[in-house]
């Protein structure tokens, strides 16, 4: 049985063996993901393999899609299902590219709520004009 879909990423690799993980803390980190997910070889790396997923208000959902290297390793990852990640359990099941890549969109249009220019905007409510400006002013300090 083939439950895998080979599918090409946007730099031309190919991304076929992918888990979805749910139920994890908030707070999880890609760093935590890779340990839960220990001696299975992760595609790219944590840094490029995990993909931790955001709801509409832009928060983290508790949910990740994680590429992995081959079938072993999804067998890997499906024997962790229900495991322990913190203090809460871990669902661990397979996920096609397809659920990846709209899940993830729809994370990318949440995070990208740019202007015509490609500029950020922010909308703030209900405090005094001088102290936008004021919060405005400090947090562009920094920025380049």
């Amino acid at each position: 049985k083939q439950w895998y879909q080979r599918r090409v990423r946007e730099d031309g690799s190919e991304s076929q063996f992918i888990v979805k993980l749910s139920g994890m803390p908030f707070s999880a980190s890609c760093e935590e993901v890779a340990k839960f997910l220990a001696g299975l070889d992760i595609k790219g790396g944590r840094k490029n393999g995990v993909h931790i997923t955001k709801e509409i208000q832009g928060r983290v959902s508790g949910e990740c899609y994680v590429e992995l290297t081959c079938k072993e390793d999804v067998e890997g990852a499906l024997r962790k299902d229900h495991q322990y990640m913190g203090e809460r359990w871990v669902s661990v099941s397979v996920a096609t590219y397809d659920a990846m890549s709209n899940d993830l969109s729809k994370c990318d249009q949440i995070q990208q709520k740019l202007d015509e220019k490609g500029e950020f905007v922010v909308k703030v409510r209900g405090l005094p004009g001088h102290q936008i400006l004021r919060i405005l002013r400090n947090s562009s300090a920094g920025a380049t």
